[in-house]
């Protein structure tokens, strides 16, 4: 691996660490929103995500070019880059991760808590106006009472 090569690879290894710290704040904002319930910047955020979670696979595909042309062969062994720097973006990586899925189960439990929410008005909304709008038979036409 030339010096170049080595240069290039801890630039995308820094710029990985970059994108990946950006990602958990982006994940911190949801957060937030979750919070105040927004959806609309839920969805702004959950783009900015995807778009962060594809500019980082797309400099895996980099690295691992750069990695299996880097594999140390006894007639050339070159130089490689800093093994700290890869493990510092691994660990981010990790933690990125889990704070997306620790998210994505506050989204769950909200989701479920607004499902259960809207159950229970579905039922009071029946307890009061169900019996003005009566059919004894299936399919029979409706019979509204308009007397209460």
């Amino acid at each position: 691996m030339t010096g170049a090569d080595v240069e290039d690879a801890e630039a995308l290894l820094r710029a990985q660490l970059a994108d990946l710290a950006r990602f958990r704040h982006v994940i911190e904002a949801q957060r937030a929103v979750l919070r105040m319930e927004d959806a609309g910047l839920l969805g702004a955020f959950a783009r900015e995500t995807t778009d962060i979670a594809d500019a980082v696979a797309a400099r895996d595909m980099i690295l691992m070019a750069l990695r299996s042309a880097a594999q140390p062969s006894k007639a050339a062994p070159g130089r490689h880059w800093d093994a700290t720097l890869e493990s510092e973006v691994e660990r981010a990586r990790k933690v990125a991760s889990e704070d997306s899925l620790l998210l994505a189960r506050q989204m769950e439990a909200a989701a479920h808590g607004i499902s259960k929410e809207l159950e229970g008005v579905g039922r009071r909304l029946e307890a009061m106006v169900g019996p003005q709008f009566r059919r004894d038979v299936p399919g029979q036409p409706m019979i509204v009472d308009r007397r209460g």
